[in-house]
């Protein structure tokens, strides 16, 4: 809530072949916002727990409103791992 009165849930599960971003949230800026940033640490410390050779990411939404999706610009050069 201090960047958006919005405050939406962003989730992000892993299974064994890829992980899912449910929503990237209500913030475009990397700067205010580092949604990248953080998921692919995450991932990161969960790929060095669990190695694969391959992973992938997918980003979904739950809906198209702008709370929701402002983010995804973040991911627009995500690649398979």
């Amino acid at each position: 809530m201090a960047i958006n009165f919005e405050a939406p849930f962003i989730y992000l599960l892993f299974g064994n072949t890829r992980a899912l971003l449910l929503d990237t949230g209500a913030t475009a800026s990397p700067e205010l916002v580092p949604v990248r940033s953080v998921v692919d640490s995450l991932i990161e410390r969960w790929l060095d727990v669990h190695p694969r050779s391959r992973y992938q990411l997918l980003v979904l939404h739950t809906h198209g409103h702008g709370d929701h999706i402002a983010g995804d610009g973040q991911f627009r050069d995500a690649r398979t791992r």
